[in-house]
């Protein structure tokens, strides 16, 4: 990316472009992208908008030499490790913020969008093209739901102590696709995807017919699973969770995005485990979704979906 301060062109070379996975387009207004260094109190930088849509910065600490390139091709580019907290929020209150540690050396190998590993298990091979990195963004349980949009909806508390179940990480699994979502700080979440395709055939015969079905008898299974080890979130900037907490983040900090990702699998209550029928905590939750309602997961009739969090590997 360039720009032109008078006739010496200026390299903006840190860009960001966010994601919706459920429309599948990128986002290009509406968000409030900030950076700052790892050190308490420091300056706030404020990211600017291209004519694409992209997010960038410029006068970052350490960036200088990369903005204003020396015109003298036999000095040679000196490269400098440089840690920043990149935040992202919506102002309009439809995805999660987010945090991350951006911590690489500049100047980078590579022009242009800021390529990142940190959704490469769960998005192995997503939309968009895979030439065009992207971050991307979690729908809040706020967000206007949308005709032709289905919406699982599940507030979570853990079980042992009542305590609401903040940044865990949901994985819905439907006709063999996967969408994803993250609880608020008060562990509520939503997770929203498009309908699957509309199934119009008949079975009972040989072979099947095409029929007409009402598109409100649609119905399909869908199952849940839950990450949720909160003793592993870390915050923005922190080596390790030790570093600055001996027991993950608060309820006010935002955990480091990759730190929410990379959580443990919680078992899920679908039954109240006080129930004399032996309830038992599941892995997976498989639940039946209906066209045109909200899927709200409970643990039998209570308002919440109870977690237990699985015990850490030796």
């Amino acid at each position: 990316m360039f720009m032109h301060c008078s006739d010496k062109p200026i390299i903006a070379q840190l860009g960001f472009r966010f994601w919706d996975p459920v429309r599948n387009v990128q986002l290009s207004d509406g968000l409030e992208v900030t950076a700052r260094t790892v050190n308490s109190g420091s300056r706030i930088y404020q990211a600017f908008q291209t004519p694409s849509g992209n997010y960038s910065f410029r006068g970052l600490p350490g960036f200088h030499d990369v903005e204003y390139p020396s015109n003298d091709p036999a000095e040679p580019s000196k490269r400098k490790r440089t840690k920043l907290i990149i935040e992202v929020k919506d102002l309009r209150q439809n995805f999660l913020p987010f945090a991350f540690l951006f911590d690489e050396e500049i100047p980078l190998a590579y022009q242009g969008i800021y390529r990142s590993g940190i959704f490469d298990e769960i998005y192995p091979a997503s939309p968009p093209e895979s030439w065009l990195p992207v971050f991307y963004l979690y729908s809040a349980p706020t967000r206007p739901l949308v005709p032709g949009m289905a919406a699982v909806r599940c507030s979570l508390k853990e079980y042992a102590n009542n305590k609401s179940a903040s940044h865990a990480f949901i994985e819905v699994a439907i006709k063999g696709k996967k969408w994803f979502g993250m609880a608020n700080q008060d562990g509520n979440a939503a997770v929203y995807f498009p309908y699957p395709a509309v199934d119009n055939v008949f079975y009972g015969t040989s072979p099947p017919l095409p029929v007409s079905r009402s598109l409100m008898s649609q119905k399909w299974q869908v199952s849940v699973g839950i990450s949720y080890s909160p003793d592993s979130l870390t915050p923005p900037g922190a080596a390790s969770r030790t570093e600055s907490s001996p027991a993950g983040v608060d309820k006010k900090t935002l955990p480091e995005l990759g730190s929410i990702l990379r959580q443990q699998r919680a078992r899920i209550w679908s039954q109240d485990p006080e129930s004399t029928v032996g309830a038992t905590a599941v892995f997976e939750l498989n639940e039946e979704l209906i066209y045109g309602q909200e899927l709200i997961l409970r643990t039998d009739k209570k308002s919440e979906l109870f977690l237990e969090i699985a015990p850490t590997s030796p």
